[in-house]
C-alpha cells in the first residue's frame, strides 16, 4: 500500500522557490502514482482511514468528514467548478449583491510568463484559480526580481498539475489553470490580518473559524455564530490561546455567509475583516479533502447532523 500522507521533512525557504518547486514536483509526482493504483473510492477510504483511524461508512454515512467523502464521490454540482474557481466565483459574489467585497483583481494570467512583474505594485498576491493552497505573497518587488526566474517555474508548476488528484476533490479538475494578481492585504500597522472562516449548513452560519498568522505561527479558533468561544479543535493547527472581542461587523460577515452559501447544503465562506471593511476570499466544499479529525470526537457527529446529504438531487452520480 502506498503511503497516503507525503509530507517534506525540509523546511520552504522563503527566500528561494527551487525548494518549493522541487516539494511541488515530487509530491505531485506521489499523487500520479496513487491516482495509477487507486480508484477514487479506494483512495477515499485508504486515505481516510489512514487519516482517521477507521474506515468511512460511504452507505450511510452520519459523520461531518464521512459526509465530505460522499459529496467527493456522488455529487457533481456544476456551482461547485464556478465557486471553486478563483477567478469565476468573482461573478458569482456579485450575482449575490456582494460585489463591494470583492478584493482589487490586477491581473488574469495564462502562463506566469504573461505576468509584467515591473507593472505589478510593490506588493501583491498570486494565486492559481483551480486548487488550494497555492498562493504566492510578494511583500517587497525589490526582494523578488532576483528570483523571479525560479518564481515564474513554481507558479508554471501549478499550472500543469490537477489539483483534484491531491484529495479527490473533482471539481478541481474541470476548472481552467490559470493565474491571477489581486490586492496584498494587511492592517494599517503591516500586520497580518486575520481570516474568518464561516462553516454554512444549508444557508445558515453554524460555525465561525478565526485564523491568525497564518503565515507564521499559525493558530485558530471556533466561535458559535453569537461569539462565543468553543473547545473544538480541527487538529491541524493549535488554538489560539485566548478568546477575541466580538468584531464590530460580524453580523454583516454572517449576512454575507448567508447570501452566498444558500445554494449549497454545506460550504465555508471565507472572509477577512481589513480596517472594518469585509473582504472576500473564496468558497471552500471540502475543507481538508475531509481528512482532518475534529476534537472532541462527537463535533464530527454534531456537525454531519447539520448536513443533510443530496440524495434527491438531479446532480449526484452514482
Amino acid at each position: 500500500m502506498l503511503n497516503f500522507f507525503k509530507k517534506s521533512n525540509t523546511k520552504k525557504d522563503t527566500k528561494h522557490q527551487s525548494t518549493a518547486l522541487e516539494e511541488a514536483i515530487n509530491l505531485y509526482r506521489h499523487v500520479l502514482e496513487q491516482k495509477r493504483c487507486y480508484s477514487n473510492r479506494d483512495y477515499i477510504v485508504n486515505r481516510y482511514t489512514e487519516a482517521m483511524g477507521q474506515a468511512p461508512d460511504l452507505e450511510n454515512p452520519t459523520l461531518f468528514t464521512e459526509k465530505m467523502q460522499w459529496l467527493k464521490l456522488h455529487y457533481n454540482n456544476p456551482l461547485y467548478i464556478t465557486c471553486a474557481d478563483k477567478y469565476a466565483v468573482r461573478t458569482y459574489v456579485e450575482s449575490k449583491g456582494y460585489k463591494y467585497i470583492l478584493n482589487n483583481l490586477i491581473g488574469v494570467y495564462s502562463a506566469a510568463g504573461d505576468i509584467p512583474l515591473a507593472e505589478l505594485p510593490d506588493k501583491f498576491v498570486l494565486k492559481a484559480t483551480h486548487g488550494c493552497t497555492w498562493n504566492y505573497l510578494c511583500r517587497d518587488k525589490s526582494e523578488e526580481v532576483p528570483k523571479w526566474t525560479e518564481t515564474k517555474r513554481l507558479l508554471d508548476e501549478w499550472l500543469t498539475q490537477d489539483y483534484a488528484m491531491h484529495g479527490r476533490e473533482l471539481h478541481y479538475t474541470y476548472i481552467p489553470p490559470r493565474l491571477i494578481c489581486e490586492r496584498f492585504l494587511e492592517n494599517a500597522d503591516g500586520s497580518q490580518i486575520r481570516d474568518y472562516k464561516i462553516h454554512c449548513f444549508h444557508g445558515e452560519p453554524k460555525l465561525i473559524q478565526v485564523d491568525y498568522e497564518r503565515f507564521t505561527e499559525h493558530q485558530r479558533n471556533y466561535y458559535d455564530p453569537d461569539w462565543s468561544l468553543t473547545n473544538i479543535k480541527w487538529v491541524e493547527q493549535d488554538n489560539y490561546p485566548r478568546a477575541e472581542d466580538k468584531p464590530t461587523n460580524l453580523e454583516e460577515m454572517l449576512d454575507i455567509a448567508r447570501a452566498l452559501s444558500a445554494d449549497f447544503g454545506y460550504v465555508r465562506v471565507d472572509l477577512y475583516n481589513v480596517g472594518g471593511k469585509v473582504v472576500f476570499g473564496e468558497l471552500t466544499f471540502t475543507p481538508g479533502c475531509g481528512f482532518t479529525k475534529l476534537e472532541p470526537a462527537e463535533i464530527d457527529a454534531l456537525m454531519g447532523s447539520w448536513l443533510t446529504l443530496p440524495l434527491e438531487s438531479k446532480h449526484v452520480i452514482q
